[in-house]
C-alpha cells in the first residue's frame, strides 16, 4: 500500500477565543478533496465556557468533550473515542491536544485499533500539563 501524500495547508489566521483555546484557520489548495463521508470531530476543552459555535460542513457532527480537571493521567477524550462504533474501512486520524492525552490516543489507535501509522496524519501534543512543586 502506497503512503498517502501529505497535504500542505496554509495558516490563514490565528485567534485566541478563550484563555484555553486558540482557533487556527487553515486553507489553501491542500483542502481540496477531503472525503465527503467524514463523520465526526471530537474536541476536548477544559470547561463548558470553551465550547464555541463553529462553521462546519453539513455532514460533520462535532462533539465537545469537557476535561474539567487539568490532569496528566485523566483522558476523557480517549474514553469517548473508545466508546465509538468504528465504521468499516480504513480510518484517517488527525489529533492535536495535550501531550499526555495524545500519547494515550496514539497508543490506542496503533495498538488496539491497528491503525497504521501512515493513517495517523498528525498526532501531536501541542502543550503539556506539568506538576509544579512548591518551595517553602
Amino acid at each position: 500500500m502506497a503512503k498517502p501524500v501529505p497535504r500542505v495547508l496554509e495558516v490563514k489566521g490565528i485567534t485566541d477565543i478563550t484563555p484555553n483555546m486558540r482557533r487556527i484557520t487553515l486553507g489553501g489548495k491542500g483542502m481540496k478533496g477531503f472525503p465527503a463521508e467524514q463523520e465526526s470531530a471530537y474536541i476536548e476543552v477544559l470547561s463548558e465556557d470553551d465550547i464555541q459555535s463553529l462553521e462546519k460542513p453539513k455532514n460533520i457532527e462535532i462533539e465537545w468533550v469537557v476535561k474539567a480537571q487539568a490532569s496528566d493521567s485523566s483522558y476523557p477524550l480517549l474514553e469517548r473515542i473508545k466508546a465509538l462504533s468504528w465504521l468499516d474501512g480504513t480510518p484517517a486520524v488527525w489529533a492535536a491536544c495535550e501531550f499526555n492525552s495524545i500519547r494515550a490516543l496514539r497508543q490506542y489507535f496503533k495498538k488496539k485499533m491497528s491503525v497504521k501509522l501512515i493513517y495517523i496524519s498528525q498526532a501531536t501534543g501541542n502543550w503539556i500539563i506539568v506538576k509544579m512543586s512548591t518551595r517553602s
